[in-house]
């Protein structure tokens, strides 16, 4: 609910008395309480010397406190022109506008009461008859309430009965519409209106239909049993339909071009958008078979049916909290406290990526990743069953130009006369995986002639990361078993433009990162690895582990540098078969130690079998292992025991991990947490996790 409630009334028509007798005054705004801030207090009279500056704070306050979608009452006669301005932003931003008329009071009871106040009781009654002459004009017949109180009741606006058989909640959309289309055909594009279907809002951003998506909103948001809620991502395109300048971030940006090249007329587009704005809820209270239900974009952990907005403060789109997506599963179980009659589902924030969408009894969230690939999940009530929609997205990721997904990203070393290619966000969260992207990941080039100076692997993935992962099928045997240990990506190559050896990360060189790395090797070493790495024209890839790392999973006793594999520094990925010993002859090893084979695995039944148990332990202390095929297919398999504590380590800065293979994970995790855990994440150890387990 967007509400803009103006008050009209003369002065001392008791509007400024009843705002403090209900306690909204967080919620008002008064040209005269800035008066007075802003000097123009003469003695107890407020004078109009500061007018211009006033009016102009109401603006900028207004247009911020609509952008949030936060209730708003604007206190003053409501009879001044500037009205009509800030009714008219509002209904830009989507508000309802409501007016409260005060004329319960005659004029000379008016009189007296301003007589009364503290400051400026000495207003001419000239001024007051004046005020009360317009108010006689006023004239207006609809949208007018005889309260603040009725104008603030949520029973006024979205509490609703659902009267179907059954409702279908769908999750955020993120662009991807062909997944959508999908769901929708199989519904027969919603004509069974017994049938009814709640959306949960963020239609656009991160996927590449957008402009397909739009025309889906407009065609369907005037249909009888199709409820459109409104997401943060979708409070800017309607900004974007209504001109409403402000500065988008760039995820909207590359939609809003996506539209624009496909849009033949866009100002035709606005206008379809305009049209139906309206139509685009904060949240529906509804009755749907005996049961209440509370639909909403973000989540919130209570109602207050006299003041809804006035307690969201902006949550219902914006999901603003102590920490806006952890807190998520906190506000379900407080939710679940407050309202154990209601049942509240909404989307936005599924932090631990819960399988089955459900926090508790009373809340869902209804959230599952579709822009990274996740399978479009749809909630149906009253039997709370979910069925699952194939992502389709993946198959438009060959499709999209580099240039406009933004595909790759370059930095200049020019001391070091080259630069890396890296693959950006917008592959890696929307999984545009190409020959060109995979390649893209501590690849570095020589400015002058675009050879390839030193590279990486080629990006390889998780277990069943996400659809088109290689799976188990796809490994020809003999398939090693490698110990993956749990540093950072070091590449040394020969610079054949400064003649001396690299050593980078994954995208920079000459930084303090790679300086600390340096310092484990000694300087015959690096005469040595330099000599090797010319004569082959190879990169050699290392992990490091060191004692200034306080950032991973896994804490280690000692220093040390293991060598992962050799490259060729060729375009297609090769891999050379060297061991240290080839490399460094009788040379000191010191900290330099290969990188550890676990075993061989011989056919698939082992291979799976191997699988489930390693994903069935709790005991293994380094991060995982990785599965290389005769083939070359290569997967990281994590274990849970670093899978755990990298979780941990992302909530502990507010972020959120977006791989898990176990619900378990999800319940120690919350567990961890609620046992206060979390600031000392890196110290768990696997000792205390079985304690955990318990």
């Amino acid at each position: 609910m967007r509400v803009f409630i103006i008050l009209v009334g003369i002065p001392g028509s008791g509007k400024s008395t009843q705002i403090k007798r209900l306690g909204l005054e967080h919620l008002t705004l008064s040209p005269d309480e800035l008066r007075i801030r802003n000097g123009a207090l003469c003695g107890k009279s407020i004078t109009p010397l500061a007018d211009a500056m006033v009016w102009a704070q109401l603006r900028k306050m207004l247009y911020n406190r609509f952008k949030f979608g936060l209730t708003t009452i604007f206190d003053s006669t409501g009879l001044s022109s500037s009205v009509n301005e800030f009714a008219e932003l509002a209904k830009a931003f989507r508000y309802r506008v409501l007016y409260v008329k005060f004329d319960k009071f005659s004029l000379e009871e008016c009189v007296r009461n301003v007589r009364s106040r503290e400051f400026n009781s000495d207003l001419p009654e000239s001024v007051i008859f004046n005020f009360y002459t317009r108010m006689q004009n006023f004239t207006r017949q609809s949208n007018v309430c005889d309260s603040i109180e009725s104008a603030l009741k949520w029973e006024n606006f979205y509490k609703i009965s659902l009267d179907y058989d059954k409702i279908k909640v769908l999750p955020d959309l993120h662009g991807c519409y062909d997944t959508l289309a999908q769901f929708a055909r199989a519904e027969n594009w919603f004509k069974d209106e017994s049938i009814g279907y709640v959306f949960l809002g963020d239609y656009i951003d991160r996927g590449n239909q957008n402009y397909e998506m739009v025309n889906f909103l407009c065609e369907f948001a005037t249909k009888e049993n199709v409820y459109f809620l409104c997401g943060n991502h979708d409070t800017r395109l309607f900004e974007w339909a209504f001109d409403i300048n402000h500065t988008p971030p760039n995820s909207f940006k590359e939609s809003i071009a996506e539209i624009e090249t496909k849009c033949k007329k866009i100002n035709e587009l606005k206008k379809r958008l305009r049209s139906v704005s309206n139509k685009f809820r904060s949240y529906i209270w509804a009755e749907f078979k005996g049961e209440e239900y509370f639909f909403n974009h973000a989540g919130v952990e209570k109602m207050d049916t006299s003041l809804p907005d006035a307690y969201l403060l902006g949550v219902l789109t914006q999901g603003e909290s102590e920490n806006a997506y952890l807190d998520y599963v906190k506000i379900g179980n407080r939710w679940a406290k407050n309202h154990p009659n209601i049942t509240q589902i909404f989307g936005h924030r599924n932090v631990f990526a819960l399988s089955d969408f459900k926090i508790n009894e009373r809340c869902y969230c209804l959230e599952c990743d579709i822009e990274s690939g996740g399978k479009l999940a749809v909630l149906s009530l009253p039997e709370r069953k979910l069925e699952f929609y194939d992502n389709l997205q993946s198959q438009l990721c060959e499709q999209t130009s580099r240039k406009s997904a933004n595909l790759l990203n370059e930095k200049r070393f020019e001391k070091q006369g080259i630069y890396s290619v890296n693959f950006s966000e917008a592959v890696f969260f929307n999984r545009l995986w190409t020959s060109q992207t995979i390649k893209a990941r501590g690849l570095f080039r020589y400015i002058n002639d675009d050879e390839i100076a030193g590279r990486s692997y080629d990006k390889f993935f998780n277990y069943e990361e996400f659809e088109g992962v290689p799976n188990l099928e796809d490994f020809k045997y003999p398939v090693k078993v490698w110990r993956k240990e749990n540093g950072h990506l070091l590449l040394t190559f020969f610079n054949k433009f400064t003649k001396e050896l690299e050593f980078a990360t994954k995208s920079s060189v000459g930084k303090p990162m790679n300086d600390n790395a340096k310092a484990l090797f000694s300087a015959e070493q690096i005469a040595i690895i330099s000599e090797f790495c010319k004569g082959q024209n190879a990169t050699c890839l290392w992990e490091v582990i060191s004692k200034k790392d306080d950032k991973h999973p896994i804490v280690y006793d000692d220093e040390a540098v293991f060598l992962l594999n050799v490259v060729e520094n060729v375009e297609q990925e090769r891999l050379l078969d060297y061991k240290l010993a080839d490399i460094l002859g009788g040379a000191a090893r010191g900290v330099l130690k290969d990188k550890a084979l676990l075993g061989e695995i011989s056919n698939l039944d082992e291979l799976k079998s191997y699988v489930k148990d390693f994903f069935a332990s709790w005991e293994i202390e380094y991060e995982g292992v990785v599965l290389e095929g005769a083939n070359g297919v290569k997967l990281k398999l994590k274990g849970n025991f670093y899978q755990l504590k990298k979780m941990l380590r992302a909530c502990s800065g507010g972020g959120f991990p977006k791989f898990s293979h176990s619900k378990e994970l999800e319940k120690l995790a919350l567990k961890a947490i609620s046992l206060g855990l979390l600031p000392k994440w890196r110290e768990l150890s696997v000792e205390q996790v079985a304690n955990l387990r318990e």
